[in-house]
């Protein structure tokens, strides 16, 4: 599962995403 995944469950978390990055 990628970020990608991420973003569709939970799109509040979007900011975490790139975070990771």
């Amino acid at each position: 599962l990628m970020g990608k995944a991420l973003l569709l469950f939970e799109p509040n978390k979007g900011d975490v995403l790139p975070a990771h990055k």
